[in-house]
């Protein structure tokens, strides 16, 4: 059974279906510039890491931009997210830092 959409423009599109216009989404990169996000990361005063760390925050960052009629929502998360299960935890310092860097395939 297919889930039910409200809006399946960007599936529709993703799966190369003909659309009547492109989805619309938002990359996370683009929040910084958010006055919503500026004033929720101010409100919860952590770190970034620990804003795609929690769920709960992490949602609500995602949904900010729905406010803007967006198609799709890319859940906030950081492509260094995967590090910490493999034992290679990173702190932003403004940058990525691991004192514990990945050295070989083992």
């Amino acid at each position: 059974m297919k889930p039910a959409f409200q809006n399946d423009l960007f599936m529709r599109a993703a799966r190369g279906e003909s659309t009547e216009r492109p989805p619309v989404w938002m990359m996370r990169q683009a929040g910084r510039t958010d006055p919503a996000y500026n004033k929720l990361k101010e409100e919860v005063n952590q770190p970034l890491e620990d804003l795609f760390r929690d769920p709960e925050t992490a949602a609500k960052i995602s949904l900010l931009p729905k406010r803007l009629g967006i198609d799709a929502i890319i859940y906030f998360q950081d492509i260094l997210t995967p590090l910490a299960p493999m034992g290679c935890e990173f702190v932003f310092r403004p940058g990525p830092i691991t004192e514990t860097p990945i050295r070989s395939r083992s």
